[in-house]
């Protein structure tokens, strides 16, 4: 009876990253709308997925709403940052005829690792605070080179869930929820600390007995 206990459990939360998934995929078409959805995704997978608490659809689009314009300019501020990665690549390629590692792709390189950096950490930041422009980036900055491995790990697992789902986009339809599942994990012991007063409504939103019913980590 306990293994059929596990397994349903199992089966009803890769359902829900399932749908977590495709509502992140659906909401991020329009690109301008990316941060939002992934504030929405992280959030989701934590409160409903997590911690089994509230309604997956319900959840997603109030978030999604709730972070829209928090979200918006740093979400802009992305897409033209890595833009202007992509754009000076292939100019780059264009003018030397062929593909090489040379200083300026690992420049490159460089850049679109620290672009990076940032944004594991921006959008989940979003859905549990209410940061706006440089106070945002400060915080992410600061908790990111605070704890560094945490950092290098999350990159890794985004470059590698990105890989998946560029190899094949049917992916999309789990990987997602799957690295936002997997970076909670890193990334929920470091948000506690920052909301370390007990009395706080974030706090107790998150950490009350009765809004986590699994183990607090």
């Amino acid at each position: 009876m306990k293994i059929k206990a596990i397994l349903t459990k199992i089966l009803s939360s890769v359902g829900q990253l399932v749908i977590a998934s495709i509502l992140w995929t659906v909401c991020s078409l329009p690109l301008f709308t990316m941060g939002a959805a992934t504030s929405s995704l992280y959030y989701c997978v934590v409160k409903t997925v997590r911690r089994e608490n509230g309604n997956i659809l319900t959840d997603f689009f109030r978030v999604f709403k709730e972070s829209f314009w928090q979200a918006l300019p740093v979400t802009m501020i992305f897409l033209v940052y890595f833009t202007l990665i992509a754009f000076f690549d292939v100019q780059h390629f264009h003018t030397i005829g062929t593909v090489k590692l040379d200083t300026f792709i690992i420049v490159s390189i460089g850049f679109t690792v620290l672009g990076i950096w940032s944004a594991v950490y921006a959008f989940p930041s979003i859905s549990r605070f209410y940061y706006k422009g440089v106070t945002l980036f400060r915080f992410i900055t600061f908790i990111s080179v605070k704890h560094f491995i945490t950092t290098l790990l999350m990159i890794l697992l985004f470059l590698g869930s990105a890989c998946i789902c560029i190899s094949n986009g049917v992916f999309l339809i789990i990987v997602p929820g799957l690295y936002n599942y997997y970076i909670s994990f890193l990334l929920e012991p470091i948000f506690r600390d920052c909301s370390s007063d007990p009395d706080s409504p974030n706090y107790k939103t998150w950490y009350s007995n009765n809004s986590d019913k699994s183990d607090e980590s």
